[in-house]
């Protein structure tokens, strides 16, 4: 959530444990979205929504027609070859309200559509229901939002979400009413309002009518009533995004849930999310406002447990106590995977890229982690910088659980955010210095013209200098941090990366002077080093220093990075597979199965690439020897208009956990998965099932690319059963027609297990029958059919459930 932070970090005691996550240190995350006001470079845009533009939203602040989803999947590869590792993505599921103006005086916007996902409504809606005005999120429809996890794994980059585990949208003219006190209901998989999963009641909330944070009390030993040890408000006033969860006090052991209501369907809904969308982490908005002896359990909870994940605790907002406390209580959690947002060392560095003459003794890791420990120089010690005490890190106290922010969704949001002629010698020490995880804006790395990156600032882009930073991130500014030195005059700090390629970082905070300084180091005397950073500097180490003369602070540029030349470098991220299910269920939004053949979803592949469906669970209540599920995949149209059926086999009651592979061997693009019911039970029963598609999606898109598809509600098709004739040459039946027995004759490359069917022409099984293991090489087969009915069927011929050969055949009397 966007609230405004102070730079104040309390003393930490922090415990480290086994089964701590270790971020990579070169590892680069970038916010893949924006929010706030847009800089024309005179004025800010008050009037445009803050977020950035949809299609849909004639209020955004440029006209669009492409889906942020689908800009982001288009710009995967760009991404990835620019040194980014991993991507925070928005939160996924449909919001409730936006906002226009400024931010002391916000003018709200209702409608799922103005909403940049802080408002969230319905967990379960990521796109694909007709509620709040629209199908789709602000950022596009769910097929989209899977299209563009494929394409980011595809290039190798880990994606995390934004996951709104404090609170959910205020309803408009919302009523609760007695018994239940309703509060929230959503649409089902029939577009009936109602039947949606995890409705929620008045009792889930703490206090609902003043939005307080978190609740506490005697179940609940960390975290007292009401108040946090030092008297402030359990995560203080949340009125403008909606009521807080009682994630320990609500209502227990009701509607089906052993234990609090909201806090389980919570845990259940995290579990689904990531295994909806295949991502490899998260970060937890507002944390400071949930309780962490809920959130142990949250981040342990199915899916969640062993993900990257990591917090906002906004300081200012709880407190230096309630900080404390949190992050004691967490860190010392075994497997917790904790990482947080250094917030502290953001506050930091903004006053560094607004304040001329800037004291860079503040940026000594001895004095950002006074009173705790200095993990990354610990020869220099923890000393107290007096009247800078103000400025803290958790970087430096704990660096593999931190994450590194100059610019992000807080303060983009802001009354004050940073310009773009501001922000740069900001990124240049996040980048440099070579700890936690560095987060570069969208806004200030993105080309389009709703971001900065083509701002103009010293002959190039800033986007331009962006990657160069990132560039000396990954190839220069690696190993221990030593020899760190502060200029006589306080203007410029400096510092050695003692990795690979020994490097020297020089920073000046002097906006009108270039600084001489003359920095201790380690490198060999006589070593020449060249700035990596367009400078055109040289300089020559002599008696165990470098004397350079450092740039002004002018739009951001007082920095140099220094290594020996000629080093070269490029980014070659490996292409992963993405994994995600697709549940179907009256309650979602997914219709269960039924007689006639609906489309689950479609999946972008690459060309040639390997499809692998596993249909994981499914009802099957008073099945019989007849009743099955048909899944199909099919190479569809980008209008979701053609369909070209590729690979089909059928999964009876014994066959959960199984699969159907093929290749995408019509070329890259969308292939759809279509499921049909036969003989079942009845009509109208919940046949839920789970399919789960494991797939490599294309690196770069193609030229028709953009998805206007909303839904997959009209997506319709004649269904063809597996009635038509396949490798027919391998299977031979005699005599054809056939009169009383049917004697086939088929051939097996290798050992394997064989089933038989027939079918009519309408695709209705009538007759199955095992033939057991058989060895390679041909084998008969026969099946009485005295008395059938004259006509045309098809003999299917099953290698371990899946189809060998089909044949016509005719029964005559």
């Amino acid at each position: 959530m966007f609230q405004k932070k102070s730079v104040f970090f309390t003393s930490l005691l922090i415990v480290f444990s086994g089964g701590v996550y270790t971020a990579k240190c070169q590892d680069v995350m970038l916010q893949g979205f924006h929010l706030g006001r847009h800089w024309d470079g005179s004025v800010f845009n008050n009037t445009a929504t803050h977020a950035v533009p949809c299609p849909l939203d004639p209020n955004s602040t440029i006209p669009t027609d492409t889906w942020h989803y689908d800009r982001i999947a288009k710009q995967a590869n760009q991404i990835a070859a620019s040194g980014f590792t991993s991507i925070w993505m928005p939160p996924m599921s449909k919001g409730n309200l936006g906002f226009s103006g400024t931010p002391e005086k916000p003018r709200y916007l209702v409608g799922g559509i103005y909403d940049a996902g802080y408002g969230i409504y319905d967990d379960y809606d990521l796109g694909d229901k007709l509620q709040n005005g629209n199908y789709q999120t602000r950022y596009g429809s769910r097929t989209q939002l899977t299209r563009c996890i494929a394409m980011l794994r595809a290039n190798g980059i880990n994606v995390y979400e934004d996951l709104i585990l404090n609170h959910r949208s205020i309803t408009p003219n919302a009523k609760p009413a007695a018994p239940d006190y309703l509060w929230y209901s959503y649409k089902n998989a029939y577009d009936s309002v109602g039947g949606g999963r995890f409705p929620k009641y008045t009792p889930d909330f703490h206090n609902p009518n003043q939005y307080p944070g978190a609740p506490g009390g005697k179940n609940d030993p960390n975290t007292p009533n009401l108040v946090y040890p030092d008297g402030s408000p359990t995560g203080a006033d949340d009125g403008t995004f909606g009521p807080d969860f009682a994630h320990i006090t609500g209502q227990r052991d009701v509607h089906g849930i052993n234990g609090v209501y909201c806090a389980e369907q919570l845990n259940r809904w995290g579990d689904w999310l990531l295994r909806a969308t295949g991502i490899q982490g998260y970060r937890i908005d507002a944390a400071g406002g949930i309780s962490w002896d809920w959130l142990k359990e949250f981040v342990n909870y199915g899916d969640m447990k062993g993900k990257f994940w990591f917090a906002e605790l906004l300081t200012a907002k709880y407190g230096p106590v309630h900080f404390k406390q949190w992050m004691n209580n967490s860190m010392e959690q075994t497997g917790s995977n904790f990482t947080t947002f250094d917030f502290a060392l953001q506050g930091t560095l903004r006053a560094l890229c607004r304040t001329n003459r800037f004291w860079m003794g503040s940026l000594q890791t001895k004095h950002l982690s006074w009173g705790t420990t200095n993990e990354i120089n610990p020869a220099a010690g923890s000393v107290d910088p007096g009247p800078w005490g103000i400025y803290r890190s958790s970087m430096v106290t704990a660096p593999q659980q931190s994450v590194t922010v100059l610019n992000e969704a807080n303060t983009e949001s802001s009354a004050s955010p940073l310009l773009p002629h501001e922000s740069l010698i900001g990124y240049a020490y996040l980048l440099s210095i070579g700890y936690g995880t560095p987060i570069v804006s969208y806004k200030d790395w993105g080309t389009d013209a709703d971001c900065y990156g083509s701002t103009m600032i010293d002959g190039n882009t800033l986007n331009y200098h962006l990657n160069k930073l990132i560039w000396c991130h990954k190839f220069l500014c690696t190993g221990d941090l030593m020899n760190e030195y502060n200029s006589s005059n306080g203007h410029v700090y400096t510092f050695q990366k003692n990795g690979t390629n020994p490097t020297m970082v020089f920073l000046n905070s002097d906006q009108n002077y270039p600084v001489t300084a003359n920095a201790p180091t380690s490198i060999p005397d006589g070593t020449v080093l060249v700035d990596y950073t367009d400078h055109n500097i040289t300089a020559t180490v002599s008696g165990g220093r470098l004397r350079v003369t450092v740039p002004a602070n002018k739009n951001g540029r007082g920095y140099l990075i220094m290594a020996a030349p000629g080093i070269t470098g490029t980014f070659t991220p490996v292409a992963q597979q993405v994994t995600q299910e697709w549940e179907a269920n009256k309650d979602l939004s997914i219709p269960p199965a039924s007689h006639v053949q609906q489309q689950v979803c479609r999946i972008w592949v690459d060309k040639g690439q390997t499809i692998s469906l596993s249909l994981l669970d499914y009802a099957t209540t008073s099945w019989t020897g007849k009743t099955n599920l048909h899944v199909e995949i099919n190479k569809t149209s980008l209008d979701n208009a053609t369909h070209i059926k590729v690979a089909s086999r059928t999964f009876n009651s014994n066959q959960k956990g199984q699969t159907l592979t093929t290749t995408a061997q019509h070329g890259t693009g969308y292939y759809s998965i279509w499921v049909k019911g036969n003989n079942l039970p009845d009509s109208t029963g919940n046949w839920w099932f789970r399919l789960q598609n494991t797939y490599t999606a294309s690196k770069t898109a193609t030229e028709s690319f953009n998805d206007t598809i909303p839904t997959l509600v009209n997506a319709r098709k004649a269904f063809v059963p597996d009635t038509v004739e396949t490798n027919a040459g391998k299977l031979e039946i005699y005599p054809n027609p056939v009169r009383g027995i049917l004697n086939a004759e088929y051939l097996l490359v290798n050992p394997a297990d064989v089933r038989v069917r027939i079918l009519d022409m309408t695709g209705r099984v009538l007759h199955t029958q095992s033939e057991g293991k058989r060895v390679a090489g041909r084998s008969k087969l026969a099946v009485n059919t005295t008395g059938w009915v004259n006509g045309v069927y098809i003999l299917q011929v099953l290698t371990d459930d899946k189809t060998l050969a089909a044949k016509k055949l005719v029964i005559v009397d």
